[in-house]
């Protein structure tokens, strides 16, 4: 990863996620060129290059947050059964001028990510001579959503948390709150 701050975002740590799976299941995957789709999603890749360019590009970083939502979220516990707890998500951009005064934004989204399912080939090949397989027995495959941010069950510290997330630089009157089912 470039940056800290490219390391919170939704694209930045479903592009690790990628990144740490693949190596699990033995897998090399390579930046998507437009011919090749090289293993990363294309839509991840986007954000992660558009991120890099206007973080790159731009000073004095401001995080304004203009949206936040609470998800009742079904995880199982340690015993597989399934729970229903509440996350946090928010999404805003980063804002920044560059040294001839142009501001650029570059969005994000905290609190989820993507995490790519290690699966067994279907595809594999086998040597006919001695049958041993060709190429990797492991691939991924589907995606399961990674929620980070649990929100506390007392409304002080639930206070407390959307008060440190929303910091100094913004308006809280000014972002949009949602609770989805």
């Amino acid at each position: 990863m470039s940056t800290k701050l490219e390391s919170e975002t939704f694209a930045g740590k479903t592009f690790q996620s990628w990144k740490d799976q693949a190596a699990k299941a033995g897998l090399v995957l390579r930046a998507p060129d437009g011919i090749n789709p090289g293993g990363f999603p294309e839509n991840i890749w986007s954000q992660i290059r558009l991120f890099r360019r206007n973080i790159a590009i731009t000073k004095d970083h401001k995080k304004i947050i203009t949206n936040m939502s609470r998800q009742l979220v079904t995880i199982k516990d340690e015993k597989g059964r399934p729970t229903k707890k509440e996350f946090l998500t928010y999404q805003g951009y980063w804002s920044g001028k560059t040294y001839k005064g142009e501001e650029y934004q570059a969005n994000f989204e905290i609190g989820k990510y993507m995490k790519p399912k290690i699966v067994h080939n279907g595809n594999i090949r086998y040597d006919p001579k001695t049958g041993d397989p060709i190429g990797n027995e492991k691939t991924l495959s589907g995606q399961e959503i990674v929620y980070e941010i649990e929100v506390p069950k007392s409304k002080t510290e639930r206070k407390r948390l959307v008060d440190e997330i929303i910091g100094d630089n913004n308006f809280p009157e000014q972002i949009h709150y949602y609770y989805e089912w």
